[in-house]
């Protein structure tokens, strides 16, 4: 019984430990680097570094003002093309509107070219009617 305890008691003081004990760099023989959590192999050149493993907790209050920030400016930036978009389409409506009134003016003037300067008026009695023959007519009395 006594070998279990004290494979109890080992596991207990190895799960107390910290996880990640350390960074380490390794050097192969061919000068690769690598950064691991375990110890460099006998084969290449290693040593521990300095770096942090553990990572601050997180200032939620300055990553929900960051959040907020970050939705402000999309929004500026969303009504910023709403804008730019509603000048675009104006701006193409303005020159429709410019071009029509372009093609109506040109089309008033030609009108006015191609009038007669003088006005044909044909006077006021029976319609003239070419193709309806002349009654008879009795000849004067000689």
């Amino acid at each position: 019984m006594r070998p279990h305890r004290l494979a109890l008691l080992s596991a207990l003081l190895l799960a107390g430990l910290p996880a990640g004990a350390g960074i380490y760099r390794c050097t192969d023989a061919a000068g690769a680097v690598t950064y691991q959590e375990i110890p460099c192999p006998a084969s290449s050149e290693g040593r521990a570094t300095n770096l942090p493993t553990d990572f601050p907790e997180v200032d939620r209050a300055e990553r929900d003002r960051l959040l907020q920030r970050a939705d402000a400016a999309e929004a500026r930036l969303l009504r910023r093309l709403e804008i730019e978009t509603m000048e675009r389409i104006a701006r193409d409506d303005r020159v429709s509107r410019e071009k029509i009134a372009m093609i109506q003016a040109e089309a008033e003037r030609d009108r006015a070219e191609a009038s007669p300067a003088f006005v044909v008026v044909r006077p006021v009695g029976r319609p003239f009617n070419r193709h309806r023959q002349p009654a008879f007519r009795r000849p004067p009395p000689f």
